[in-house]
């Protein structure tokens, strides 16, 4: 019997994993300047709800930094990732066989780095690590181990929207950390994992090393994502466009490279989001008519774009939803420095392997800012 796993976008990896998706041609137009200068910080707290029955309890809290650094030719992003569970009992999920995975009390942390050409935005490298470590106090931490696969269902059997195929000997519910390095100009890629086994050693992993061999074509590195989509031209009222994501975790799953395509569809109407941020952070925010947003209640009111980033396929699942500073509003520094297009807010939707019902929603929001190394 296949095996197969109905695809979730996880929270966890701020990254869109799904299924294999058919190779149309993709679509990408950049803004000629980037909305971004030579350095720029953006920091998230991460709140995780359980919205289950129509509920909207906090389950997790964390947060998330993206530093970008900008050199002659190309420019790195530095992404640093780290979610606690607190102790409500919808903290603990059911795995695909109705067992208890227990996250409460559990922290999940990972750092990645992408360097990336200025202009193309095409990755020359890339880097990410979750694997447990003290020293660095980094890792995802240790849950019940899945090592039988899935029962087959049938397609839209309650619901279910994505499916996920597995390649032969795949532990695709591999509670351990993992790292990889991947060298896009010779399109070459190395997966860890380490060792692991459960608390009553019923299952165990020996430690994986895989080298993957990337397709040479035109695609971006799923921990550069958020600098991609900000980038496009078509992040605008009504705005659409098609790129071609690269996820080595996937691939690692699947047993082959795995490029998804991706959709950007913005809506009609801009978005007023309040983004609180702190009063000395040194940054003001002007309106196309030169005139700074007024800071009220410890908030400026922004116009955002509402962008919905999807996997291209006829069972989707469902999207990560942004909201982007309008590109006419400018974040101005007290140096003068202006950069644009800031993600004020990321939601990932999450279903219930068992139920396919909605589950949780974990969302991202901008709650510091600089674009000033001074």
């Amino acid at each position: 019997m296949k095996k197969k796993l109905w695809c979730i976008l996880l929270a966890l990896t701020v990254a869109v994993i799904g299924a294999g998706c058919g190779d149309t041609e993709a679509r990408v137009n950049f803004d000629t300047d980037k909305p971004w200068s030579v350095y720029e910080q953006s920091t998230y707290k991460i709140e995780r709800f359980y919205v289950g029955d129509g509920a909207h309890k906090l389950v997790a809290s964390g947060t998330y930094i993206s530093t970008l650094r900008a050199g002659a030719n190309t420019s790195t992003v530095t992404n640093d990732f780290s979610l606690t569970y607190n102790n409500e009992a919808e903290t603990s999920t059911l795995d695909e066989y109705n067992k208890i995975m227990i996250n409460k009390g559990l922290t999940d942390k990972y750092t990645s780095t992408v360097e990336f050409s200025n202009d193309t935005l095409s990755p020359i490298r890339a880097q990410k690590n979750t694997n447990s470590n003290a020293k660095d106090n980094y890792g995802v931490a240790q849950r019940p181990l899945n090592d039988d696969g899935i029962p087959e269902r049938k397609d839209g059997e309650n619901g279910i929207s994505h499916y996920f195929e597995l390649a032969s000997k795949v532990k695709y519910s591999d509670p351990r950390g993992y790292s990889y390095d991947v060298d896009y100009e010779h399109n070459s890629a190395l997966y860890r994992t380490t060792k692991a086994s459960d608390k009553d050693n019923t299952r165990s992993y020996t430690a994986v090393e895989k080298k993957i061999t990337l397709a040479d074509n035109t695609r971006f590195d799923n921990e550069q994502l958020n600098y991609v989509v900000r980038a496009l031209s078509a992040i605008k009222r009504e705005g659409s466009a098609t790129f071609y994501l690269a996820s080595i975790h996937d691939s690692y799953a699947r047993g082959e490279y795995v490029r998804h395509t991706m959709t950007v569809n913005c809506e009609k109407n801009n978005t007023t989001v309040k983004l609180a941020l702190p009063e000395d952070s040194g940054i003001r925010f002007e309106n196309p008519e030169h005139q700074n947003i007024e800071y009220v209640d410890g908030a400026f009111a922004v116009p955002c774009v509402s962008a919905s980033i999807s996997i291209s396929s006829e069972t989707p699942g469902p999207p990560i939803k942004m909201l982007i500073t309008d590109s006419r509003i400018e974040a101005i520094s007290s140096g003068g420095i202006k950069t644009k297009k800031l993600i004020a807010q990321m939601t990932f939707t999450e279903y219930s392997p068992v139920s396919a019902k909605l589950a949780y929603q974990t969302v991202y929001t901008l709650i510091g800012y600089t674009n000033s190394l001074s």
